[in-house]
């Protein structure tokens, strides 16, 4: 693509209409954030970070529960972070979100113009980039917000052993198979009537079609992954192995079992001065609500947006929503890299 086609492009994005796409849980941010602070997102980045740190100060104590090696994101992104727990929900929550603040930074100060935005989707926790694009002044009590909803995920996680540990996935994601088959099979293994909420497991997200994440405690999962072993087909030839996606994410979001933590963080949210009410609409959205990526990348199609631009964290969903909106005409870019500027804005 030559300059003058690259500078063309940017112009075809702000002259037709496009999305922001935000994605959430089981992506490399620290590499994203990385490279946006080196990209020149370092002081704004930083300002929000300590600024939110401030907020949630009164609850400093608990938090530490949750995240014993604190939450230094900057820090981390100038050292080797090999020792630091990245994927503790307590850690990725707040810090997926910093990476997409100081990604769309980037993206802003090379012109891309983010109020013309017609539509913004997010992906599991990536709704907290609706409020960042709409109230870009309240980015550091957003920010604040996701260190509630990551704690008390991880502590809520831990105790109804709804966590990944012991080799265990608190969340696989099932393709090959129509959510009917499979709320059957999850009703069959674990009876509503006779079985604990929290060692049953749920369809915590709709991906597409016929992919869907399975949530719950490792040990649960791992029966549906079983049984779906023994029955799963593929017209393609995929072995069940291939259709069964172990994510790596440490608690099994979009549960039932995770109701208390969301009146965890409306408490500690009170008790930071924050808006108690929002922070507990924000935390059932990111924590219990049930995910349609579907409806959510049609919804996009409806409001006649031409390109969707990935904010990641490190290409993030770009390729589940691409063949989402398959046949929409519609553009998936992710730049969330360098690779994906370069084509937006020229080398």
């Amino acid at each position: 693509m030559s300059e003058t086609e690259q500078k063309r492009l940017l112009e075809r994005v702000h002259a037709e209409p496009f999305a922001l796409c935000f994605s959430g849980q089981g992506f490399d941010w620290i590499s994203m954030l990385r490279e946006a602070l080196a990209e020149g997102a370092r002081e704004e980045t930083g300002k929000i970070a300590d600024a939110a740190a401030q907020m949630v100060a009164p609850v400093a104590e608990q938090l530490a529960a949750a995240r014993p090696q604190g939450f230094a994101p900057i820090a981390w992104a100038d050292s080797d972070s090999s020792e630091i727990d990245l994927v503790r929900a307590a850690v990725s929550v707040p810090g997926i979100f910093l990476s997409q603040i100081a990604n769309l930074h980037t993206l802003k100060a090379r012109g891309l113009d983010i109020g013309k935005a017609a539509g913004v989707i997010g992906h599991s926790q990536g709704i907290l980039g609706r409020y960042l694009v709409s109230e870009p002044q309240r980015s550091a009590e957003i920010l604040a917000l996701a260190e509630l909803i990551g704690a008390a995920a991880t502590l809520q996680g831990r105790k109804t052993g709804m966590y990944m540990h012991d080799g265990g996935h608190a969340m696989v994601m099932v393709q090959g198979v129509s959510r009917s088959q499979l709320a059957d099979m999850v009703d069959s293994l674990f009876p509503a009537a006779s079985t604990d909420p929290a060692a049953r497991p749920c369809i915590g997200l709709r991906n597409s079609q016929e992919a869907f994440v399975v949530s719950g405690r490792p040990e649960s999962v791992q029966r549906v992954c079983d049984e779906l072993s023994a029955t799963i087909k593929d017209s393609d030839g995929l072995t069940p192995e291939s259709l069964l996606v172990p994510l790596e994410v440490e608690v099994g979001f979009h549960h039932p079992a995770l109701v208390p933590a969301v009146a965890q963080v409306a408490e500690w949210a009170a008790a930071c001065g924050l808006d108690a009410e929002q922070a507990r609409g924000i935390a059932q959205n990111v924590l219990v609500d049930p995910v349609g990526w579907v409806e959510e990348c049609r919804r996009m199609a409806d409001l006649g947006v031409r390109r969707i631009l990935e904010i990641g964290p490190s290409g993030g969903v770009a390729m589940l929503t691409e063949a989402v909106l398959d046949g929409e005409n519609i553009d998936v870019l992710d730049v969330s890299d360098a690779k994906g500027k370069a084509v937006l804005f020229g080398a």
